[in-house]
């Protein structure tokens, strides 16, 4: 959870595109690319981050405007653990185990 945890400070990040991060990262992160391969010993596909896209990820957060981003912390705040508990884990629970 640390895209989360930086963004609730109101950091803006860069993570990976792929996976669960591209789902944890505000408007205002930078996503990069990656390139996928085979891991023979897990059987399973895994991606390296193209460092190339890592290189323009970085150049626009140089060019991008300095200080903290509401917009990311914002964006944080549905991960709110009281929240998620309230809102979606109280109703969840109910449903799948009914009194």
């Amino acid at each position: 959870m640390p895209v989360v945890e930086a963004q609730a400070c109101g950091t803006r990040v860069i993570t990976s595109s792929w996976c669960a991060t591209e789902d944890l990262a505000g408007e205002d992160s930078w996503l990069v690319a990656g390139q996928e391969f085979w891991d023979e010993p897990q059987q399973a596909w895994f991606k390296v981050p193209n460092v190339s896209s890592i290189v323009g990820a970085l150049r626009l957060a140089y060019q991008a405007e300095r200080g903290v981003s509401d917009g990311a912390i914002k964006f944080a705040r549905q991960f709110d653990a009281d929240r998620v508990w309230s809102d979606l884990w109280v109703p969840y629970l109910a449903q799948r185990f009914p009194l």
